[in-house]
């Protein structure tokens, strides 16, 4: 990578240095030539070749042919150092933009980080690590705690705590049993399990998310560039102009050739130099702007895009709420130090939160933990059972006592001496600045705001309240959640409006790869997340996720700016030199003397801060 910085910088330095010679006018005038042409042949290679392609496929109104009529007509009439400066200041505009792009390319497999490498299969009574795909459907696996599920089953034999986070978007561990299902690419956190394998790799859970998120990205329609858009009004425009200028001309004066010299000049003050370079910086400053305050763009078209979105979808767990469970309410008022005592002796996630929360100096005696259910164990003399309702149950605690608006939610339940004596409800908080982001988003023109969620339907829909979101959607595998949004995406674009989605698991990788515009969280998301992303927000705040969509219309309206700017001088310059006598000095102006104010305005540009 630093070699190719390297090679890029004594590139464009030693194009900035012929320029500069063939631009000097006490230099020999075969000199300046040779320097010119090198320098438009080295630059311009690329754009000639683009518009023989151009010609081929029948697509006459590009802004490779616009800039192949300019400069050709350029050298035609002379002036070479013009023609060598635009493919100069277009090949160092394509390498600006395409900077921001690198930063997303060689990138790992987009499920490595939660794909299974191996499994741990029982054949002729010996356990073999194998391949995921070597494992057929049938046959048994063993999973260890801290290993990945790699694939989905029935549990025969064991019990355990799993982290389904990634693939269903529920942030709580959930419990596993004999006879339960489980799923590829969760992860076991305790305990041992033996599965049997239902469906092979090809038909799992994970592998189908890794082939949804490439057809979604196949699917996702791709930005037209902003010149790509100006160059199909713009050439017609100047061609017609320079043909019209010949026909009239020579009518008027009877002088063919210089009709067509001023024709010539005519395309070379239409020579979109100045937009070549400012539009494109724009967007760069842009995205460098905003990768300093942890928003990474990957590349102009996403600014294009961003800042036409309207409506905003987004996931729940880790993107509306921390992620992170914590304790709602301790609900155990008598024999709390007891509880407190066996939360501590735990190693479960949610008994450990008690522990950091309620700390006591009591110690629990005879302890045994049932991976994925909870534990039982002494205290002060006393039998406590500590952890889920199915626990208390097999320990001979009656739940129905328990009050049925209880049992929903998270919570850990206590039994003391056989008795069901309260429970510590946790929940997933929602971000601080979780409802004055979304307020924002409206500010700024969002029509339409809706959460999309693999949690529970109460889980959700507290979180939507506490954000000021009305419309969610609970209990969704990564399917689920990329049907509602293909009918959000078909509904919103009858209105013309852009769709933005906004998640940080591999259950969202699919989902963000199909939006307009996909958001990942990347401070703590998936890597999968992170790599179909169009915009990346690095510190997983959801006000700097509505900077970044402020900064999209800022940028796009700079680029907006400049082109009212540029176009502005050279309808004024097109003019004189249609009426008046044609100038090289008038053209050279209209091309690269209002280059300097363009990108002055394009770099000014400043990211919106929140208060």
């Amino acid at each position: 990578m630093r070699k190719e910085k390297v090679k890029n910088i004594v590139r464009y330095g030693l194009g900035v240095v012929f320029m500069a010679v063939a631009f000097i006018p006490p230099v020999n005038f075969w000199i300046r030539t040779v320097c010119a042409l090198i320098v438009y042949v080295f630059f311009g290679a690329d754009v000639i070749i683009e518009t023989v392609k151009d010609l081929k496929n029948k697509e006459f109104f590009t802004e490779h042919i616009m800039m192949s009529a300019a400069t050709l007509g350029a050298i035609a009439i002379g002036e070479f150092a013009d023609a060598a400066a635009v493919m100069l200041f277009y090949s160092l505009g394509e390498y600006l933009c395409d900077k921001a792009y690198d930063r997303s390319k060689d990138r790992i497999d987009e499920l490595m980080e939660k794909t299974p490498e191996y499994a741990n299969v029982l054949r002729d009574g010996e356990t073999v690590r194998v391949r995921p795909d070597e494992v057929k459907a049938g046959e048994h696996i063993v999973v260890m705690a801290g290993e990945h599920i790699p694939l989905d089953g029935i549990i025969e034999e064991g019990s355990a705590t799993a982290d389904t986070s990634a693939i269903t978007g529920e942030s709580v561990p959930y419990s596993l049993d004999e006879g339960d299902r489980c799923i590829s690419g969760s992860v076991c956190l305790d305990g041992k399990l033996v599965i049997r394998v239902e469906s092979e790799y090809s038909g799992s859970v994970v592998s189908r998310i890794s082939n949804i998120v490439k057809e979604a990205e196949n699917n996702k329609s791709k930005g037209e560039s902003f010149i790509s858009k100006l160059a199909k009004i713009f050439t017609p425009a100047a061609f017609s102009a320079a043909l019209l200028t010949i026909i009239i001309g020579w009518l008027a004066t009877g002088n063919p050739l210089y009709s067509v010299r001023t024709a010539l000049v005519i395309l070379v003050i239409s020579c979109p130099c100045a937009l070549i370079l400012s539009v494109p910086l724009a967007y760069y400053s842009g995205i460098g702007e905003a990768s300093a305050n942890g928003i990474v763009f990957k590349g102009g078209n996403v600014i294009e895009q961003a800042a036409s979105a309207e409506t905003f979808v987004f996931d729940k767990t880790g993107t509306i709420t921390t992620g992170n469970m914590t304790i709602a309410e301790f609900g155990i008022k008598s024999f709390a130090d007891e509880v407190k005592a066996a939360a501590k002796s735990s190693n479960h996630p949610l008994c450990r939160a008690i522990a950091a929360s309620y700390p006591t100096g009591n110690i629990a005696e005879n302890v045994s933990e049932i991976a994925g259910k909870g534990i039982v164990c002494d205290v002060n003399g006393k039998k406590v059972v500590c952890g889920s309702l199915r626990l208390l149950s097999e320990n001979g605690v009656d739940i129905s006592v328990i009050p049925e608006e209880d049992k929903q939610g998270t919570s850990v339940y206590a039994a003391l001496n056989g008795e069901y004596v309260g429970r510590v409800a946790f929940s997933d908080r929602v971000k601080d600045n979780a409802a004055k982001a979304i307020g924002r988003l409206r500010e700024s023109g969002a029509k339409r705001i809706v959460i999309l969620s693999g949690d529970k339907p109460d889980a959700v829909e507290k979180s939507a309240k506490e954000s000021g979101i009305t419309e969610y959607y609970a209990s969704l595998l990564p399917e689920d959640k990329l049907k509602i949004l293909e009918e959000i995406i078909a509904e919103e674009s009858k209105h013309g409006r852009k769709v933005a989605y906004c998640g940080d698991g591999i259950n969202d990788a699919a989902a963000i790869a199909r939006a307009d515009v996909g958001v990942a969280m990347g401070g703590s998301g998936a890597m999968a997340s992170v790599e179909r992303a169009d915009i990346a927000i690095m510190n997983d705040s959801l006000e700097t996720l509505s900077d970044a969509f402020s900064a999209a219309r800022k940028t796009r309206r700079i680029a907006v700016e400049n082109t009212v700017m540029t176009l502005g001088v050279k309808l004024i310059i097109l003019i004189i030199g249609i009426f008046f006598t044609p100038s090289m000095e008038l053209a050279v102006i209209a091309d690269t003397g209002v280059a300097l104010p363009a990108v002055i305005n394009a770099v000014r540009r400043k990211l919106p801060k929140h208060k």
